[in-house]
């Protein structure tokens, strides 16, 4: 067609806008009626059922090879024009349909229709060639599905093409298939109870031999929803298959641990592969949970043994962390968020260890972003980030990270206003010079007056921002020495202290109760162990308490009360030894996450990264120590430590003087020892930082550093 032709064809579909019947030719009466019904439902727009608009004619002949008088619906998807050249329709014999101009036009005939379903491919046709094989084929069928299930469901009312596809399908489910195969079968929608059950029996079967976790899934599902009792004589191979697969749980993408974990959850009814959920568990991330129950459930030898390896992995990702931190790598955190409120060695959060090792404003900001600072600080001094962050001695570092109410001082509007009228004014008498002209007497006062006033305001402006710069520099230095003097002595572990981890591991349970807070549930459940009848009875008497009417004598109120108060108590006590034995459960758990919670923090708070802490806050201080020259008649050497390169003298003796000096490293100091003279003492206000360093079986001490 020339473009003459298609601007006339167009033209004419303008103004065409004669109505005809549609289906004048159609056989299959009842189905056209079954099509009308479905499709109406859909609330599809451009349907026609009964009628069709005549522009549409040629565009079904030409394209689709159709006669309206022979179709029992149409739905026009083309936009705008509405010209039947895009749509979807159907004959007595086939289903047809085309959504792009791009697409050569589909067609399938009733029965074929009939044998497929909609899922995450488009339309997924099963249906028998020629030659018996069975082609399973994904359709496109664009943003339509909804129009396919209504035409499928209408189908399906036919009774002779549904017991045509039935007699099919009698031979179709004999064949060999693979899991994904059997379980596209099983979504035909006119199959039997017991074709479906046996579908989800040979899923279940071929799953296990192709390793297919995720049709053993859906088959074990489909199996236990529809025959429990069929499904118990599968239930000891599937757990058995899931054991010996997660074996290897390493090699497992993440969907297929949770898959494994959620079918252990539910078909291992006799707790006998505990084990297996627990490495899934670590493995998925979840070790919390898993300790937990390796505490409460595991034999106390095996429960250990679980323990401690647990323990590793945490530390292995506490490792992994803090390394990710010092290549100030943001992927670990990227892939997973939730790593940004892990407790590091020494109690520290992630964004506390990056501010401790001075790394990037930029990237101190990122960890910041991303941790709920509403977290209880757990690290083993008790520093406050800001005390940190002040550590580094930068006011631009400190300012950058540290937030505050007041912001630094900038000129309001009133200055922008006063700094405009000067502007004016200048200008004005500018011109009058220009024009020759001498500007007023007033003209220029008014002129000198606004600059005063800018001048006065960009003064009270600087002292402000003096004023303010002093108070932030005054902020910083105040952390900076409150970090060091909590640096003297690491805090003592407390019942608190553990509590910040219990919480942690209760946290489902604790948003799941009414309290919020691991105190008020604690409180909550110890009251229920001593009176839980009277209080669940009050609890539900309180939701939906009584009326007094207002005929209503107090006494006989009260006795309806009481009345009811009997009811609710008759109702609950039935239920009261399954009631007590939650509550007792739930305060066990409390114990078990209080116990491994002190073991945790003890190895987090441990002397060791205690220690470990001092080595990373005094790492520049002892790779600055320089030895220098000997004085041979003193014994002594000099040496420069700080970057103000303070200088110190050290006894050596003269025997060893030569070598220590060529063999110096910081590699060799061994302790870090801090120390404050008593009040009244000389120097009573500073921190002295001394350093040990071994050589040749003696140790010599070293002053690093004094604030």
């Amino acid at each position: 067609m020339g473009l003459f032709d298609s601007i006339k064809k167009f033209a004419n579909e303008i103004v065409d806008d004669e109505i005809c019947p549609l289906g004048e030719n159609v056989q299959n009466i009842e189905l056209k009626k079954h099509f009308a019904h479905s499709l109406k439902n859909t609330m599809v727009s451009n349907l026609s059922t009964e009628d069709i608009e005549h522009k549409k004619i040629d565009n079904l002949r030409e394209i689709f090879g159709v006669d309206y008088k022979d179709l029992l619906f149409f739905v026009d998807t083309t936009k705008i024009r509405n010209n039947g050249g895009l749509g979807v329709g159907a004959t007595d014999e086939f289903i047809f349909w085309k959504f792009k101009d791009s697409m050569m036009p589909q067609r399938l005939s009733l029965q074929s229709m009939l044998c497929s379903y909609i899922g995450f491919g488009g339309l997924i046709n099963i249906f028998p060639d020629l030659n018996g094989k069975v082609e399973f084929n994904d359709l496109y069928i664009d943003e339509y599905e909804e129009v396919f299930e209504a035409i499928i469901s209408a189908i399906k009312k036919d009774e002779s093409i549904l017991e045509s596809c039935q007699n099919i399908f009698s031979n179709v489910l004999k064949g060999s298939y693979s899991a994904i195969e059997l379980e596209k079968l099983d979504h035909i929608t006119f199959l039997n109870e017991e074709q479906h059950e046996l579908l989800a029996e040979r899923i279940i079967d071929a799953a296990i031999a192709e390793s297919d976790l995720q049709r053993l899934s859906y088959g074990a599902y489909k199996l236990k929803k529809r025959n429990e009792e069929r499904f118990e004589d599968f239930r000891a191979k599937i757990l058995v298959f899931i054991a010996n697969t997660i074996s290897d749980s390493d090699n497992l993408a993440t969907y297929e641990m949770e898959t494994a974990l959620e079918l252990l959850n539910d078909f291992d009814s006799k707790n006998e592969y505990t084990l297996e959920k627990l490495k899934l568990m670590l493995n998925l991330g979840k070790s919390n949970e898993a300790q937990l129950i390796a505490y409460l459930e595991l034999p106390k030898e095996q429960g250990e043994r679980f323990l401690v390896d647990s323990f590793k992995k945490d530390f292995d990702l506490i490792n992994e962390i803090e390394n990710s931190i010092d290549n100030e790598s943001k992927e670990i955190f990227s892939e997973n968020p939730e790593y940004a409120n892990t407790y590091l060695n020494g109690g520290l959060l992630p964004v506390e260890y990056a501010a401790l090792k001075a790394k990037p404003k930029g990237y101190v900001k990122y960890l910041l972003g991303i941790t709920d600072m509403s977290k209880s600080s757990l690290n083993i001094y008790g520093f406050k980030l800001s005390e940190i962050i002040a550590r580094q001695n930068s006011i631009e570092y400190f300012n950058a990270l540290v937030d505050v109410d007041d912001k630094r001082p900038t000129a309001g509007f009133g200055s922008y206003v006063s700094k405009g009228g000067a502007a004016v004014y200048d200008k004005a008498l500018e011109a009058s010079f220009y024009g020759g002209n001498l500007p007023s007497e007033s003209a220029v006062e008014t002129s000198v007056k606004w600059k005063e006033k800018n001048k006065e305001n960009d003064r009270e402006l600087e002292r402000k921002k003096q004023e303010w710069d002093m108070k932030r520099r005054a902020q910083m230095l105040s952390g900076r020495k409150s970090f060091y003097l909590k640096l003297l002595k690491p805090r003592t572990i407390e019942e608190n202290m553990y509590d910040i981890l219990v919480e942690q591991y209760l946290q489902n349970d604790i948003a799941k109760s009414d309290e919020n807070t691991l105190q008020g549930y604690k409180q909550r459940l110890l009251e229920e162990k001593d009176n839980l009848l009277e209080l669940l009875v009050n609890k539900t008497y309180k939701a939906d308490p009584l009326e007094k009417g207002e005929f209503e004598r107090t006494d006989d109120f009260n006795n309806r009360v009481s009345m009811k108060l009997e009811e609710i108590k008759a109702e609950i006590s039935s239920r009261l030894p399954e009631l007590e034995k939650d509550v007792e459960r739930k305060l066990t758990k409390i114990d078990a996450a209080t116990a491994i919670a002190k073991r945790k923090v003890e190895c987090l708070l441990s002397d060791e990264n205690a220690e470990k802490l001092k080595w990373i806050i005094f790492k520049n201080q002892l790779q600055q120590v320089n030895v220098g020259r000997y004085d041979a008649d003193e014994s002594t050497f000099e040496y420069t430590y700080g970057e103000e390169h303070v200088t110190d003298n050290i006894e050596v003796p003269i025997e060893v003087a030569q070598e220590f000096r060529e063999k110096f490293s910081p590699d060799n100091f061994t302790d870090i020892i801090l120390s404050k003279p008593a009040p009244g003492e000389p120097n009573s206000k500073k921190i002295t930082v001394e350093a040990k360093y071994n050589f040749d079986g003696k140790d010599y001490l070293f002053k690093i550093w004094s604030i």
